[in-house]
Formats: structure tokens, sequence, C-alpha cells
């Protein structure tokens, strides 16, 4: 019903994500895209003039929203054979560096970065770490098991990848249940996500056998 903001819809949209991932829907940040994931993080918590760090080359998102806000963008490259060194990547961090970000498996690169390496990562780094696996599907892990264990570790997911859903905007957020109710009671809008938008994303998740099986195929 379009009269009625979208409670149920959200609630079933959080609960099949739930049960798809094998996590807690307390767990789930829900927004309209990936992007609007990426910029609550961003507006949130960082403040100007701190500084984020980017395993790059990465999606233009990431720096677009960091001068919006007028946080310090700060790219790392990756080796010339886009693998990630951890160790690298930590002796590059400053006092001023409040949030690392990289994509597993990275965009544009395509390559998914060794487990090990990226909460070598994680564990080494005091502030937040999102790694955005917005193409998951295509990879062979994913670290959403390790959100719930760890304070500093938000992973980003979409349906505009492999579930074919870009024009709908529809993406979320898995962290600890702690920080996911401060992202979503006090930053996040109220409803930011239609209701029809919602259940076409519950209703993606009821198939998604066929998108793996397209992703196989």
């Amino acid at each position: 019903d379009p009269r009625l903001y979208p409670t149920e819809e959200t609630s079933a949209l959080k609960e099949g994500l739930a049960d798809t991932l094998k996590i807690e829907a307390t767990q789930l940040v829900v927004a309209s895209g990936g992007d609007q994931v990426i910029d609550l993080l961003v507006s949130n918590l960082l403040r100007e003039g701190q500084k984020m760090l980017a395993v790059s080359p990465t999606f233009s998102m990431y720096p677009r929203f960091a001068v919006a806000r007028r946080i310090e963008y700060v790219p790392f490259d990756l080796d010339s054979d886009f693998t990630l060194d951890s160790d690298k990547v930590l002796d590059a961090v400053s006092s001023k560096t409040e949030m690392i970000v990289l994509c597993s498996p990275n965009n544009p690169t395509a390559n998914q970065f060794k487990k090990e390496e990226v909460l070598e990562l994680v564990d080494g780094f005091d502030g937040p770490v999102l790694v955005d696996e917005a193409y998951a599907e295509y990879g062979e892990y994913s670290l959403i098991g390790e959100a719930a264990e760890r304070e500093n570790i938000i992973v980003l997911r979409t349906f505009s990848k492999a579930y074919g859903l870009a024009g709908m905007r529809l993406g979320y957020a898995v962290t600890n249940t702690r920080l996911a109710q401060a992202l979503n009671e006090r930053y996040l809008p109220p409803f930011p996500v239609s209701g029809l938008t919602l259940l076409a994303g519950a209703n993606a998740l009821r198939n998604r056998d066929r998108v793996e099986a397209a992703v196989r195929g």
C-alpha cells in the first residue's frame, strides 16, 4: 500500500537477508543503494580534516564523497600485480587516518584479495575498515561472518550487481549489532528505501537460486 510507510517491508527484507547470510537482523543497515551507505559512513564516522585511506584503484564514489564532506582522501596503490600487502597499508596509516576502505573483489581490477591479508588489515587498525563487497557473489568468500566478532569491520553489499536491481537502488551494510544500531537510529534518515524497492529485494532473495545459477553460468 503506497499510502503507508514501509515498516513491514523493511522488516521482511532484513529477515530475508539475515536468513540468507546467516547473521542477525540487528546487524543490518539497509539504505538506498550502496552509495547511500558510503555517504552515511563518511558523513558520520569521519570529521572534516580527517583522512580516509583507500586501497587504490577503487570505486569512484569514495573520493567523490570524501571531497564533498571535506575529508582528506588518501589513495594507497596496490602492488603491480594488484595484490594487497596489509603491512604496507598499515605502514601508510597516519595519526589522522580514521577509516580504511577497500573493495574485495576489487572494482575495477576484479581480483579478490586474500582473506588473511584483509583480516590482518582489520585487526591491525584501530578505526573502522569498510570492506566493499558489491561483487561478493562473484568471489570465493565473504567477510560478513567476521562482522559480528569485530568492533571495526563494516561490510557493504548491494542488489545492483548479481541481483540486477541497480535501478531500484537497494544496498546494505553488515556490521556488529552495536554499530548497526547507532547507524540506524542516530544517522540514517527514516524510511530511506521505498516499499516497492524493499519488496523487489525480498522477492530477489526468494529467487536467489536463479541468481546463483546465473553467476556460475
